[in-house]
């Protein structure tokens, strides 16, 4: 959780990453582009880029958020949820406060990660 001097809230989302390395601090989020797509994550990234760029305002440092977006080989709605995320949040990629990195997994993959325990 970033401790930040927000002039709106006190409460902080929770990242999924943090990485410090010696040229930026990285926050990280991971999210799966399914059936319900990215609408409901919305406004949470909204929350998330709002309070780092207050700490990058704050700590005068290179800050981002890295989202990585997820998708599986029948996630229909794929296409327009990603072009929404860049299209909305144009202004946080633009000054680097985002990145969206996408990884797209094969059947084959895919059904390596639901594999159950006592199947393997």
């Amino acid at each position: 959780q970033v401790e930040v001097a927000d002039p709106i809230s006190t409460s902080g989302p929770i990242f999924d990453g943090y990485l410090n390395t010696l040229d930026a601090e990285i926050f990280i989020e991971v999210r799966q582009v399914g059936r319900y797509g990215l609408m409901m994550f919305r406004e949470r990234l909204y929350l998330m880029l709002s309070k780092l760029y207050h700490y990058r305002v704050l700590k005068k440092t290179n800050v981002y958020l890295a989202l990585v977006l997820t998708t599986l080989p029948d996630d229909a709605m794929r296409p327009i949820s990603i072009n929404r995320i860049f299209n909305e949040f144009q202004p946080a990629i633009t000054n680097g406060l985002l990145k969206v990195m996408e990884v797209n997994f094969t059947q084959a993959e895919a059904a390596e990660l639901f594999i159950e325990e006592g199947n393997a």
